[in-house]
């Protein structure tokens, strides 16, 4: 073979194995993210909850696994499900102002009062209402909570009908008894205390 075509096929055989070691290697597959369906519900801490999952007024109140998500018997079911999964241990019911007043609303329909609202301040549940025994009239009430043997109960104070005879004094604390019931809250475990804070509160207790 002439010296030319031997050195042209030297050169070819090199860029060949040049073209070979340089070119990108193989992708290595990655396999798809999942996500496991774990209990977005509940988080455990020692100490202070994320922001994000607790009002930060109340964030001081909690002291172990809580729920914050969901409405307020999503909450109660989950930390339900909790407490007979790890007997003797505590759980914390994170409460809004949104999740109470969606409950106090759903309680009020049947009800002598409309238009139920509820704000929640460290001296307890701020509830406004217009009640409609005859005609007409805004009430304004302060529920103050308290653990009671395991259970809630709601005392009610500075109550003001704004000129509804006080004859339906009787009707309307009823009505809003009914409205403001802890127990629709869903809430089965034995309770152990009940703070309230800005724009939020805390149940806690164990199964």
């Amino acid at each position: 073979m002439p010296k030319a075509g031997l050195f042209l096929l030297l050169a070819a055989a090199i860029v060949i194995v040049a073209l070979f070691a340089l070119r990108p290697a193989d992708p290595v597959p990655v396999p798809a993210a999942t996500s496991s369906p774990g209990r977005a519900t509940a988080a455990t801490t020692s100490g202070t909850p994320p922001a994000a999952a607790t009002p930060a007024a109340c964030a001081s109140l909690v002291h172990g696994t809580f729920f914050a998500d969901g409405s307020m018997d999503d909450r109660a079911r989950a930390a339900q499900a909790f407490l007979e999964a790890h007997p003797g241990q505590q759980a914390w019911v994170v409460i809004t102002e949104a999740v109470l007043n969606a409950a106090a609303v759903q309680q009020a329909q049947s009800q002598s009062v409309r238009d139920v609202r509820i704000t929640i301040q460290p001296a307890g549940f701020r509830l406004s209402a217009t009640a409609v025994a005859i005609g007409s009239f805004p009430i304004k009430v302060l529920l103050v909570p308290h653990a009671t043997n395991g259970s809630i109960t709601i005392e009610q104070r500075e109550l003001d009908m704004d000129g509804l005879p006080g004859f339906f004094r009787g009707t309307v604390e009823d009505s809003i008894r009914r409205a403001a019931d802890p127990s629709s809250w869903g809430l089965r475990m034995r309770v152990d205390g009940i703070a309230t804070d800005v724009g939020c509160a805390v149940v806690w207790g164990r199964a």
